[in-house]
C-alpha cells in the first residue's frame, strides 16, 4: 500500500455487504471489466478504467448537416460558433487485475472537500453502511498478509484525477477522469494470478478474518452531514 499520509478510509456499501466486512474481513474485488460495462447510469460505471491512456480532441472538425455550420473541437475555445470538448483513451480489455476501492480522507482533503460528496450513499444499493477503518496499519498488515499467502502481488495507492479534456498522457491503474473525483478513492489492485479461485465473471474473494476490533460500522444514508475534522495525519506504516 501507498506510504502516503491518511486520516481514515471508509468502505461504503450494501448493509449486508459491510456486515459481513466487519464480521468476516469479506473482500470482494472485480476486474475492470465489469465497471467498463456497466450502463453510464450506474453509479460504478466507468468506461475508461484502466485505460492505458487518454488524448483531448482538439483535431476534429465537421459541418451541420445544411453545411452552414462548421464546429471544431478547440480546448482553447476559439473556433467555431459552439465549442464542444472531448477525449478518446485506448482500452486493453485483456488486462486482467482486481479491484478493491475505499474512500480516503488524506492529509489534504480540506484542500478540495468540505463533506462527503451524498452520491457516495449510491453504493449503498438503497440501504446503505459504511465501515470505517480505525488502524489503517493493521488492515494492511492483514489484507496483504493474506494475499501474499495466496501467492497475489498487489498495490495500494490513492487515486489522482486528471481532466479528461485537457489531459495528455498514460492513465493506468491509479488515475481516473476529474468526473470521479468525489468518489476520493483509495484502491488495492491485484494482480492476475494463474489457477487462482475466480468467480464466472472474474471476481475475485477473499477473507482477512473479523475486523471489530480495528473498525465500527455506522449507517450511510446521510453521508453528507458527517462532520469531518482533520487533526494531524498519521503516516501508513
Amino acid at each position: 500500500m501507498s506510504s502516503k499520509k491518511l486520516l481514515a478510509l471508509i468502505k461504503f456499501g450494501h448493509k449486508d455487504h459491510m456486515i459481513d466486512l466487519l464480521q468476516n474481513g469479506t473482500i470482494y474485488m472485480k476486474p475492470p471489466s465489469y465497471f467498463r460495462g456497466l450502463p453510464p447510469d450506474n453509479i460504478r460505471s466507468d468506461h475508461n478504467e484502466f485505460a492505458e491512456e487518454s488524448k483531448p480532441i482538439d483535431w476534429m472538425k465537421f459541418q451541420s448537416n445544411d453545411g452552414k455550420e462548421e464546429y471544431e473541437f478547440d480546448r482553447n475555445g476559439k473556433k467555431g460558433p459552439k465549442i464542444l470538448n472531448g477525449h478518446w483513451s485506448i482500452v486493453d480489455p485483456t488486462i486482467r487485475m482486481n479491484i478493491y476501492s475505499m474512500y480516503a480522507i488524506t492529509a489534504d482533503w480540506s484542500d478540495k472537500h468540505s463533506y462527503i460528496d451524498p452520491r457516495i450513499a449510491r453504493f449503498g444499493d438503497g440501504d446503505p453502511a459504511m465501515v470505517v477503518i480505525q488502524d489503517i496499519g493493521e488492515l494492511k498488515k492483514r489484507l496483504m498478509g493474506k494475499l501474499d499467502e495466496l501467492g497475489f502481488s498487489a498495490k495500494g495507492k490513492p487515486i489522482d484525477y486528471y481532466e479528461p479534456n485537457t489531459y495528455k498522457g498514460p492513465v493506468g491503474p491509479f488515475r481516473k477522469s476529474a468526473d470521479y473525483s468525489y468518489e476520493c478513492e483509495f484502491r488495492l489492485v491485484v494482480n492476475y494470478k494463474e489457477g487462482a479461485s475466480y468467480e464466472k465473471d472474474g471476481a475475485l474473494r477473499i477473507q482477512i478474518g473479523s475486523l471489530r476490533d480495528i473498525a465500527n460500522i455506522y449507517p450511510a444514508n446521510n453521508v453528507s452531514d458527517i462532520k469531518v475534522e482533520i487533526s494531524d495525519p498519521q503516516p501508513l506504516p
